[in-house]
């Protein structure tokens, strides 16, 4: 995929819907074109009294941006006042009390399930809620719409917000919004190989004096080249990487390490999710002679220390007490993700027709991190079904998707209630049904009332 460094398209392709008129072929549909009118020019009367002040007051209470860029279209007056970058910070700052205020708030999300971390690769199945279908103009579900905004020969690395990690190369980066089509192209990392990468962006801090809504976010980009074990002389496993940030535009030398002997026999380490600034992967390694998960490594964007080594920056998480060893922990019987910024971990196994789900959220309020069980729940499905939770909600945490052989299904853990939501096609092209619980990959996206801007590099 090819643009230049920065494309940004301002419509973010909604097209204005035009208000269908009563047809005037008849003597009803004639009186109905009547009470339009009068009921047109009624509103016209109203809006025309209404002062600038009570009418900003309403355009803040409009649940997204694709909707005050309908309200623009109206006339000249509303496109003014809707244009005031004042209002911008002012409807950004609203949605965001009101985010962080009430629990049972909830965004439009998608769900990006995929097999391989290609873009268009199957098996694919996306799962938009029903306000995403709404922002992308879908009016009935589709399993790879995401294939069609995407761009070309991406590889789909992170995700965090509505804001996603693509690469072209191991060391070639691009941070994309795929609802508003914008994407920054980042300097070449300095190496060229790819262990694992991470993403993360978070807003600044308050003090933050500028009134362009796009210096408002400040992202940073985890590029991974080497993973080793006694590489500092300390008997320690070794992230050696480089870090991006969009605050100074270029790349810095940053390593993590944490003591092998937490973590014995470490083989792999899974995609990271971000967290608050954290990023949180899988570790798996050698037990009972499988490969099966053994932890949780956390490693700290959000410290300003220029160090290029700093052991405070990474954390070794130890599973549950209550979580199972062994097969019971091999990858397709483990998920973990993120609800509302807070970490979450699961292990489902199956016996026989029934299936154990046991689901934790990791309390960081302390000095000491705590796995807190929140679910633990009996499944019934049959013997001859793979069953694996493929995603969490992203805001409802009694809410997991489950993966039945190739069908995605929503379930209320406590309600005992099942909702087809998706399905993956392409399957057996690239990923056998046997092999897919292991092999998923899912890339949560949830869309704020004010889509995450992508500021130009110093």
């Amino acid at each position: 995929f090819s643009y230049s460094k920065i494309i940004t398209d301002q419509s973010f392709g909604f097209g204005r819907r035009k208000a269908k008129r009563p047809s005037s072929s008849s003597s009803s549909s004639s009186s109905s074109s009547s009470s339009y009118s009068m009921s047109e020019s009624g509103a016209s009367k109203f809006f025309s009294i209404v002062s600038d002040d009570l009418l900003l007051e309403v355009f803040l209470l409009l649940p997204h941006r694709r909707y005050l860029i309908q309200c623009s279209t109206v006339c000249k007056r509303w496109f003014s006042l809707i244009s005031r970058p004042e209002f911008s910070r002012r409807f950004i700052e609203y949605h965001e009390r009101k985010r962080s205020s009430d629990c049972s708030y909830s965004l439009p999300y998608t769900l990006l399930l995929r097999a391989s971390p290609n873009t268009h690769r199957p098996p694919i199945c996306d799962i938009l809620s029903k306000e995403s279908k709404s922002l992308h103009g879908e009016q009935s579900p589709s399993v790879g719409i995401y294939s069609h905004i995407l761009p070309q020969n991406g590889i789909i690395r992170a995700s965090v917000e509505d804001l996603v990690l693509l690469s072209r190369y191991p060391n070639k980066y691009c941070i994309y919004n795929p609802l508003t089509r914008q994407g920054l192209w980042l300097p070449v990392a300095p190496r060229g190989y790819c262990f694992k990468c991470g993403f993360a962006c978070e807003p600044k801090s308050s003090g933050c004096s500028s009134t362009n809504i796009s210096d408002q976010y400040r992202f940073k980009v985890l590029h991974i080249a080497g993973f080793s074990n006694n590489w500092n002389n300390r008997n320690d496993y070794v992230f050696d990487g480089e870090l991006f940030c969009s605050e100074t535009g270029k790349w810095s030398k940053l390593v993590f390490s944490f003591p092998q002997r937490l973590a014995p026999n470490l083989k792999f380490v899974a995609d990271f999710v971000a967290s608050r600034g954290i990023l949180y992967s899988l570790v798996e390694g050698v037990d009972d002679n499988q490969i099966c998960v053994k932890g949780i490594v956390a490693l700290d964007l959000s410290m300003d220390d220029t160090s290029e080594e700093d052991r405070n920056r990474c954390r070794f998480i130890h599973l549950p007490n209550n979580f199972g060893r062994g097969w019971r922990a091999r990858r397709g019987k483990v998920c973990f993700g993120v609800v509302r910024g807070q970490l979450r971990l699961s292990q489902l196994v199956k016996i026989n027709e029934e299936a154990v789900l046991k689901v934790w959220k990791l309390d960081c309020s302390n000095n000491d991190v705590e796995w807190v069980l929140v679910h633990h729940a009996r499944l019934k499905c049959a013997e001859e079904t793979s069953t694996s939770v493929a995603a969490f909600h992203p805001y409802n945490g009694d809410v997991v998707f489950v993966l039945r052989d190739e069908e995605i299904y929503k379930f209320e853990i406590g309600e005992e209630k099942y909702k087809k939501v998706g399905e993956f096609w392409g399957l057996g092209l690239y990923c056998t049904k046997e092999k897919l619980p292991a092999s998923l990959r899912a890339f949560t996206l949830v869309y704020p009332s004010w889509p995450t801007p992508i500021s130009k590099i110093p």
